[in-house]
C-alpha cells in the first residue's frame, strides 16, 4: 500500500505556494486553466490517477464536478452532479467531514450507491475533502487512485485542503466578477433601451455614464464627451438656472428643470430633465 514521500510533501509545499502566488491577482478568464494545472500537479505528486473539483451551486441544493483531471488512460469525470451518484460521500462533505477509504472493504454498509459505483469503476482508493472559504462550504476536492490501494496521512490531507481552499477562493473571485460584468451588461441594456437622454455626472458636472442618445442627439463623440462638462452644454440663456437646479438637486437628492439644451450643431433644444441623486 502507497503512501506519501518527505519529497513528495516538498514538492506539495513548492505547490502550494506558486498556487498561492498565482492566483492572487488571477483573471477570472484564466481560473479554469490555471485549476487545472493545479490538479494535473497534484495528481503527479501525490501519485493518483485522478482529481477532481466540485462547486456548489448559489442555493447549496448540488454538488457539482466542475474541474477534473485524470492521467493517461483515465476518463476524467464529467460534470455531473454528486448528490445524484454519491449520496452517502456527498452527506458527510455537506457537515464538513472529510471521506476516506484506502481499500474497498473500508466503504460502510450503507453508502450502497458509493460502492456499486467504486467496483464498477474499479478505484481501489479514494479521498474527499470539503472546501470551506470563511465558514461557507462552496465544494470538495478528491483524489483516487485505479492501479493501487493507497493510504491517506493527516499531513496529505492537509496540504490538499490548503490547494483546493486556494482553488475555491478563485472560484468565488471568479463568480463574483462574472456576476458584477453580467450585473453591468443589464444596466447597460436598460440605460441604452431608454428613449430619451440619459447621463450621470458628478457635482463637478462632469460626465459619468450617458447612452447612446446622449452621443447620437447632441451631436457629441464618446471621446469628447468624458472631457465635457454637462452644464457646459446647457444654452447660455438657461444654464445659470441649471446650475442652481443641479446644485439643489445634489443637496436634496432629486430636482426637476425645463431648459434648452445646445446641440454641437448650434442649435437649442427644449428639454424637461428629473434627476435624482445616486451614490455609485
Amino acid at each position: 500500500m502507497v503512501s506519501v514521500s518527505t519529497e513528495d510533501m516538498l514538492e506539495f509545499e513548492t505547490l502550494l505556494v506558486e498556487v498561492s502566488t498565482r492566483f492572487v491577482n488571477l483573471p477570472a478568464g484564466e481560473v479554469d486553466e490555471q485549476i487545472e494545472n493545479g490538479l494535473k500537479r497534484i495528481v503527479s505528486i501525490s501519485d493518483v490517477d485522478r482529481a477532481a473539483l466540485y462547486q456548489f451551486s448559489k442555493d447549496k441544493t448540488e454538488l457539482r464536478v466542475t474541474h477534473s483531471w485524470a492521467v493517461e488512460g483515465i476518463e476524467r469525470l464529467p460534470e455531473i452532479v454528486a448528490d445524484e451518484r454519491w449520496p452517502y460521500a456527498v452527506g458527510l462533505l455537506r457537515r464538513g467531514e472529510t471521506w476516506n477509504f484506502s481499500r474497498l472493504e473500508e466503504v460502510p454498509g450503507d453508502a450502497t450507491a458509493e460502492r456499486q459505483y467504486l467496483e464498477t469503476t474499479g478505484i481501489r482508493s479514494g479521498l474527499a475533502i470539503p472546501l470551506q472559504v470563511g465558514e461557507q462550504l462552496v465544494g470538495a476536492l478528491s483524489i483516487v487512485t485505479f492501479r493501487q490501494e493507497r493510504i491517506w496521512p493527516t499531513e496529505l490531507v492537509q496540504r490538499l485542503r490548503m490547494l483546493g481552499e486556494a482553488f475555491a477562493n478563485a472560484l468565488i473571485r471568479k463568480r463574483f466578477e462574472e456576476d458584477l460584468s453580467a450585473e453591468k451588461q443589464f444596466s447597460a441594456s436598460v440605460i441604452e433601451s431608454l428613449p430619451g437622454l440619459f447621463f450621470m455626472m458628478d457635482e463637478e458636472s462632469r460626465y459619468i455614464r450617458w447612452n447612446k442618445n446622449v452621443e447620437d442627439l447632441m451631436g457629441y463623440s464618446a471621446d469628447v464627451l468624458p472631457s465635457t462638462l454637462a452644464l457646459s452644454t446647457v444654452s447660455p440663456k438657461d444654464r445659470a438656472r441649471a446650475t442652481k437646479a443641479v446644485e439643489e438637486g445634489f443637496k436634496k437628492g432629486h430636482t426637476t428643470i425645463e431648459y434648452l439644451q445646445s446641440m454641437k450643431d448650434g442649435q437649442d433644444v427644449p428639454h424637461l430633465a428629473t434627476a435624482k441623486r445616486a451614490t455609485i
